[in-house]
């Protein structure tokens, strides 16, 4: 039976032989900016393959190779998922500049404009610009169907189009 790796060697000696795979693997990826992360991707991938390792399936340099590139890959794909679930695009707002409606609007700013509606349709404008509430729960609210909300709105928005052209 065959020695496993961490009954001949330590994790130090293990790590001083093997960080020229380490930095070939992450210099193999050709990606720009992570460096350092990869590298410590790397290196946790080596301790993993240094735990795990069971001498009766294959070698150590072998298992450690692949260990290393699989967390790499994975590092990799995990990384790009986030920044692009997670970074702004130029055409988008960040939270912090769209703000809230309440932040946004009062009653004092389109006091005129509402003064234009009929009463429904200014409930409708009061409640969803300066409450920021949706057709359901104004619908909710003042006990009315949910469709005659939006019709609310429908003749509100064109209302507030002729006079703004």
């Amino acid at each position: 039976m065959t020695k496993s790796i961490r009954q001949q060697f330590n994790f130090e000696e293990i790590y001083h032989q093997y960080n020229p795979l380490i930095k070939a693997s992450v210099k193999r990826t050709q990606i720009r900016g992570f460096h350092e992360d990869l590298m410590q991707a790397g290196y946790m991938a080596l301790w993993k393959a240094y735990e795990t390792h069971n001498p009766e399936k294959g070698p150590f340099p072998a298992y450690a190779k692949l260990c290393v590139s699989y967390e790499l890959l994975t590092y990799f794909k995990s990384e790009y998922t986030y920044q692009g679930h997670n970074m702004p695009t130029d055409f988008q707002e960040t939270y912090e500049e769209r703000g809230h409606a309440t932040d946004r609007y009062t009653e004092d700013d389109f006091g005129h404009y509402l003064s234009l509606l009929s009463d429904k349709e200014r409930i409708w404008a009061y409640e969803h610009c300066v409450n920021d509430l949706p057709p359901r729960m104004i619908a909710k609210k003042y006990r009315v169907s949910v469709s005659a909300v939006k019709d609310w709105r429908k003749r509100a928005i064109a209302r507030l189009q002729n006079v703004l052209k």
